[in-house]
């Protein structure tokens, strides 16, 4: 078939962001061996989140009086993937794995040889739209599975210019690919941290939303949690759903087998529990609730303590 391949600069641009799978596509494998060469980088990145988990045990591993005086805040980067030039993200993907070469499989290949499978993986994007084939040339392809991994190593590249030549102006900054947590004293101090990122980009093509508290009591969403810290430093933690998502996870009725509705009650119980502080944890756990009840589940903790498998701590 004859490819056609155009810009789009509407698709890419404040319109839309299109989210398509590279499965099938004729870079998919390429994709996946990339992948595994450049995941084991992230462990070099100080500000880099596996989960939520992560981060609840930086903040929790900080006494009162660390967190005094502090207020916990959150930042999402705007249209991070298609903000992000794919060629300074090959730069930056191969200057971090040259510095770490000795820590990551390059399965017999060569420097050079991975950049060309970087170059082929990113400037080889296509997508479908109204039955004709598109090439996507602006950004990072949201469905190419390195896609995530070279847009924090490309943030990483602003933050490693900024924040990390002096470690002092942060005591918890932590990031989950576009979503940043941090704790500053005053929405300026919060504002500084960023704007110190974003002047890195050499495009200034950067830029935050800032979820800042502005009274005492106010709980900022991070993840699927919300977290306050008190003038007295105290912390507290308690789970959060996104006021769009439904009250819809795996119905009672479904055709899964009973273990794997089990399993999915149970984790949601564990979830909530470990998220929430010990002030908030009946409310997080009233959460679960309703989630299951609406899908089903008339006395969602007597199905799951019914059953030996459920061991909430």
């Amino acid at each position: 078939k004859m490819l056609i391949t155009k810009l789009i600069t509407k698709l890419n641009s404040e319109l839309c962001r299109p989210i398509v799978s590279c499965v099938n596509s004729p870079t998919e494998k390429l994709a996946w061996l990339v992948s595994h060469i450049f995941t084991p980088l992230l462990k070099q990145i100080p500000s880099h989140l596996n989960n939520l988990h992560d981060y609840l045990i930086r903040l929790r591993a900080l006494d009162n009086s660390q967190r005094q005086g502090l207020k916990f805040y959150s930042a999402d980067v705007n249209a991070l993937y298609t903000n992000i030039d794919p060629q300074q993200t090959i730069n930056d993907l191969i200057n971090m794995l040259e510095e770490f070469w000795d820590e990551v499989p390059h399965y017999g290949l060569k420097l050079s040889d991975i950049k060309q499978l970087l170059d082929v993986v990113f400037s080889n994007c296509y997508f479908v739209y109204d039955s004709v084939v598109y090439l996507q040339l602006l950004g990072l392809f949201m469905g190419l599975r390195p896609s995530p991994i070279g847009a924090i190593v490309r943030v990483y590249t602003f933050e490693r210019n900024s924040i990390y030549i002096d470690v002092t102006f942060i005591t918890c900054y932590a990031r989950y690919i576009d979503d940043i947590g941090d704790l500053q004293k005053s929405l300026e101090d919060a504002e500084k941290c960023l704007d110190m990122i974003a002047d890195s980009d050499p495009d200034k093509r950067i830029s935050f939303e800032i979820d800042f508290p502005t009274e005492e009591k106010e709980f900022i969403p991070f993840l699927n949690s919300e977290i306050k810290i008190d003038e007295d430093g105290v912390l507290s933690t308690r789970l959060f759903r996104k006021p769009q998502k439904k009250l819809i996870t795996l119905h009672f009725n479904s055709h899964h087998p009973m273990k794997t509705k089990i399993n999915t009650v149970r984790n949601s119980y564990r979830e909530a529990l470990f998220i929430a502080s010990s002030d908030q944890e009946e409310d997080s756990m009233k959460m679960v609730d309703t989630l299951y009840i609406n899908c089903g589940y008339k006395h969602p903790r007597d199905f799951i303590s019914s059953h030996k498998t459920f061991n909430p701590n």
